[in-house]
């Protein structure tokens, strides 16, 4: 049975390029998740994605319009940002010191909203999702009346930050 997954930026490269960086477990639930129509990313991880191969930090080996219509091809999702996950994201750095970057803020906000695995190996988000587990938090308040805990699975240098249902 697949999991609903949401990569982000560097989980959605890795898999693109089949990358030793995804452990075999993250690679077979991230295949599982693919075949069963249930892998997605966020819109915010192409523009990163496109900065990244326009400003030659990444090398795409075709048009980022192009390389994003093969993830689409291959039956991957895309999450569009919403107004929801924007004022979400915006309450994340004031929570525990959780990241200031506003990409991985608005992709953990789209998991924690989609009710999605978050696959990252960033570890101010895994520091975050530690710490808001430790208190005992339970999601966010302005979110909704169902707050989800948080969960951690750590494998090989990537990891899933999840809500638990």
């Amino acid at each position: 049975m697949s999991v609903d997954l949401i990569l982000d930026t560097d989980a959605l490269l890795w898999m693109s390029r089949d990358s030793p960086s995804l452990g075999p477990r993250a690679r077979t639930a991230i295949d599982d998740a693919a075949s069963g129509g249930s892998l997605r990313f966020s819109s915010v991880s192409m523009l990163e994605i496109a900065r990244l191969h326009w400003d030659g930090r990444i090398d795409l080996r075709k048009d980022p319009g192009l390389w994003l219509r093969s993830l689409l091809d291959q039956g991957l999702h895309e999450i569009p940002v919403t107004s929801e996950m924007s004022v979400l994201a915006g309450s994340l750095e004031r929570r525990d010191g959780f990241h200031a970057d506003p990409a991985n803020q608005l992709i953990t906000a789209a998991a924690i909203l989609t009710g999605r695995r978050l696959v990252t190996s960033d570890r101010k988000i895994l520091r975050w999702a530690e710490v808001a587990e430790r208190q005992g938090e339970a999601g966010h308040q302005e979110v909704g009346s169902r707050q989800p805990g948080l969960a951690r699975h750590a494998e090989q240098g990537t990891a899933a930050l999840y809500p638990e249902r």
